[in-house]
């Protein structure tokens, strides 16, 4: 895999988006570093892999976005919007053998675990990027994603949160004996777009349940105590409530957070306003969480 420096290129875009060549193929990303002046060390990367339709280039949908670099207290961080092909994620194990791939370049295949894979090593090389601080979160179709990212990817990801998606069975069948990951999962009982009871399919289409996804990485992982807790319904107008379960004492400190959404639609659950009209065909949005602050607290504990 040939891997070039990163350069810029003009979009209309609020960040800068950059370019790296993986093998044969350009990818691209967009690069936010708040507050990188007052940083006195390497900085930790957050790499947030967006649903599937998105172009980075984009204003991210209210229901979908984490604001990390918003968040109160932040330190010094990378935070990076790579693109998917096609605007998706080949989310499917690379040792599967199948024509129906989930993303291409012009009918040509593409190599995603490769493409983070070098854009990691961009971020360390270039943009003082710390190489034991790496976290991915994903979102709707990003999720399934993070799901292969944990088990093709462990050697280069510290942590990965998996955020209103679950995991194709393929992947928890084809995941091989990489390390323990801490692994975070939020998923809603009643998400109209991705099953919380997951959805019998092919090697492609075949989708584990949430309570499936968790319990293979707490297996995984080798966690062997658990508690769990209802957290405080803060908005009593909005009839959806969460419950976090914690799975402790596993192998490495390589912890898994479950934070079950009841009532709830396909949307990152936050304390921001809701976003008008877009609520009809989703479902509401929880309000007693805000998901960039507990995946970030999730994240910062583990280095």
């Amino acid at each position: 895999m040939a891997l070039a420096a990163s350069t810029a290129f003009a979009q209309k875009s609020e960040l800068p988006i950059y370019q790296i060549r993986v093998g044969d193929q350009m990818r691209s990303y967009s690069l936010d570093q708040p507050h990188a002046d007052r940083a006195h060390a390497r900085l930790p990367i957050i790499i947030y892999l967006h649903g599937v339709g998105t172009h980075i280039t984009d204003t991210l949908e209210i229901r979908y976005n984490m604001p990390f670099a918003k968040l109160p207290g932040l330190e010094a961080a990378l935070i990076v919007y790579p693109q998917g092909a096609d605007r998706n994620w080949d989310s499917i194990p690379g040792r599967i053998d199948t024509w129906h791939r989930l993303s291409d370049i012009n009918g040509e295949q593409v190599d995603d675990i490769g493409f983070l894979r070098a854009l990691i090593a961009d971020l360390v090389t270039h943009y003082n990027g710390d190489a034991a601080r790496v976290y991915v979160v994903g979102v709707s179709a990003g999720g399934y994603m993070t799901a292969r990212v944990a088990c093709e990817l462990g050697d280069s990801v510290t942590a990965v949160a998996d955020v209103i998606a679950t995991a194709h069975r393929s992947q928890l069948r084809d995941c091989p004996n990489s390390r323990p990951i801490p692994f975070l999962l939020l998923a809603s009982t009643t998400d109209p777009v991705n099953p919380y009871a997951g959805r019998a399919g092919d090697e492609v289409s075949d989708l584990a349940s949430a309570v499936e996804t968790v319990s293979f990485f707490v297996q995984h992982n080798g966690c062997t105590s658990r508690r769990e807790e209802p957290l405080p319904h803060l908005d009593r107008d909005v009839p959806s409530t969460v419950t976090l379960t914690r799975y402790a004492d596993c192998a490495q400190g390589a912890d898994v957070l479950f934070y079950r959404v009841d009532g709830s639609g396909h949307s990152v659950p936050s304390t921001a306003p809701p976003e008008p009209g877009s609520w009809e065909a989703n479902g509401a949005r929880n309000r007693d969480i805000e998901t960039a602050q507990v995946v970030w607290s999730f994240f910062q504990e583990r280095r």
